[in-house]
């Protein structure tokens, strides 16, 4: 009797714990251009500008901790602690507000490791080295937590990604996304207009 209880203990345990699981994913150079994609004649999806990567970000309409949004960071040349984890705190900026059902894109700098990061209770983040003219897309919805709700955000191809976007946008999500940016974004209310890594000329002193 004991040992079925045991065992049922440890079926339960892993499956509680595997439900709370939230992605943490760090990326070598090689994965970076594996995820990354264009657009290539999609019809819902755009390149970024020159210089540029684009990241699109969709949520998806699950019931749990549909009542509970997160904001999406980015950290430019992340310092990671001794368990290869970016700090959520130490950021450069917003890219936007994850509300259940919604989509936004951010333009972001390339050529040197980011980290994107959301948080609730506990941390999930994506590590990679973004490329000049690609896309990548990033999937976000919620885990069940000890307290609330954990955010859990993942890469997803360019089919998933265009039919997120077939399925989820409205031109009401641009509306919000502004707003957000204007009201709640913690650091001003855009994306940075200006790069936020040394110019070779800056490194000369001249």
């Amino acid at each position: 009797m004991i040992k079925y209880l045991y065992l049922y203990f440890i079926g339960f345990s892993y499956l509680f714990f595997s439900a709370c699981s939230i992605n943490h994913e760090i990326l070598s150079l090689i994965e970076s251009k594996k995820v990354g994609f264009i657009s290539d004649g999609s019809y819902v999806l755009q390149d970024p500008p020159k210089d540029k990567a684009r990241i699109y970000v969709f949520r998806d309409n699950s019931p749990v901790g549909s009542y509970l949004g997160y904001t999406l960071r980015i950290q430019y040349d992340p310092e990671l602690d001794s368990k290869g984890r970016p700090d959520y705190h130490n950021y450069q900026d917003s890219l936007g507000y994850m509300a259940t059902a919604r989509t936004f894109y951010a333009d972001i700098w390339v050529g040197h490791r980011v980290a994107i990061m959301a948080r609730t209770e506990a941390t999930s983040y994506l590590v990679f080295t973004p490329m000049e003219g690609q896309i990548y897309c990033i999937k976000g919805n919620m885990k069940n937590g000890w307290s609330m709700p954990r955010p859990n955000i993942v890469f997803v191809g360019k089919r998933a990604c265009e039919e997120a976007w077939i399925d989820y946008f409205k031109s009401e999500n641009i509306d919000f996304q502004n707003q957000w940016r204007k009201v709640y974004n913690e650091r001003g209310d855009r994306i940075l207009s200006e790069s936020p890594f040394p110019t070779q000329q800056e490194d000369s002193g001249n």
